[in-house]
């Protein structure tokens, strides 16, 4: 009986609207200008959006992340990523060595979701280890 209480209620709380945290982080990468490089791809800079509102939807978040990061910066590839449920995201910035090209560097930008700071943290630097080894990196922004 004390479950059937428990998901009735969520899901009446679901049903009315209720707001659940809503975040997308978007990254702009453009092609290097630098000699040598222009095969590649570099984070050139980043936009985000948090929403509480139920009237507000996650594809209309994303949209609008998007279009802002294109009317910043000449045709850019935009990645996407969205979390719900948290209320935090870490965003770390590094420089990864492209192998094969001893002069060209990739920016790139990691960002990890959680409900805690530490938690973000730690899931944005599991992120930037899957694709940087080093320990050469910065912290840019905490979102909360």
């Amino acid at each position: 009986m004390k479950n059937l209480i428990l998901t009735f209620a969520f899901t009446a709380f679901s049903l009315l609207g209720f707001a659940q945290t809503k975040m997308v982080v978007g990254v702009a990468y453009v092609k290097q200008n630098k000699t040598g490089c222009s095969l590649f791809t570099t984070a050139e800079g980043y936009k985000y959006r948090i929403e509480n509102s139920a009237n507000i939807k996650m594809i209309d978040l994303r949209n609008e992340v998007e279009k802002e990061l294109k009317s910043r910066h000449v045709k850019p590839e935009v990645m996407l990523k969205t979390a719900t449920n948290k209320n935090t995201a870490v965003i770390i910035s590094y420089y990864n060595p492209i192998s094969g090209y001893p002069n060209c560097t990739k920016h790139s930008y990691a960002v990890g979701f959680g409900n805690s700071y530490s938690e973000a943290r730690e899931n944005s630097i599991k992120e930037m280890k899957l694709y940087y080894k080093g320990t050469d990196w910065k912290q840019i922004a905490v979102i909360e």
